[in-house]
Order: C-alpha cells, then sequence, then structure tokens
C-alpha cells in the first residue's frame, strides 16, 4: 500500500505538529452540522491551528476551542491549509 505524503495549499509537506492556518472551509465540512458549529468553524478561517494528526485518508486532524468555549475536532484535506513557517532569529554581533 503506498501512503500519499500530506501537502498543504502551496505543496509544502505538512507533519504532525506544525502550525498551520486555516484558509478555505470546504462547503462539505459544514454540511448537516448545527448553526452554532458552523460557525465555529467559520470563526477559525485565517487562524493557526496545529497538526494534531492523519487519518487514513490523509485529512488533517485540528483543534479548537470556540468563542463559547466548546472543544471542536474537525478533519480537513491539508489543501485547505497552509503551513507556518517558524522564523529563526540568529544574534549579530
Amino acid at each position: 500500500m503506498q501512503t500519499i505524503e500530506p501537502k498543504d495549499k502551496l505543496g509544502n509537506l505538512v507533519r504532525v505538529g506544525d502550525s498551520v492556518t486555516f484558509i478555505e472551509i470546504p462547503g462539505t465540512l459544514l454540511a448537516n452540522l448545527l448553526p452554532e458549529d458552523q460557525e465555529a468553524i467559520r470563526a477559525q478561517k485565517g487562524n493557526s491551528l496545529t497538526i494534531e494528526g492523519f487519518d487514513a485518508f490523509g485529512n488533517a486532524e485540528l483543534e479548537f476551542i470556540d468563542a463559547l468555549e466548546h472543544f471542536h475536532t474537525i478533519w480537513v484535506s491539508p489543501i485547505v491549509l497552509e503551513k507556518k513557517w517558524a522564523i529563526r532569529m540568529t544574534n549579530h554581533p
């Protein structure tokens, strides 16, 4: 069985623990959800989240707490994410 390496919208490899920006919300993610859950997910667009894991289909697991302090877990294709790159600070004399 061949495994597919998960890549973000720009083609960058993403892994568990990576910080990503949730840049696009697939309509299928919101289908059949309660309005308050849809709003909680919409509020995450543009936010930085951490990849917690991947399922057997390559979807990234993201977790967040909404404005009402409810915990949410969503699974999305990495193509709707953009990897955030850490900026290393160096000391210059």
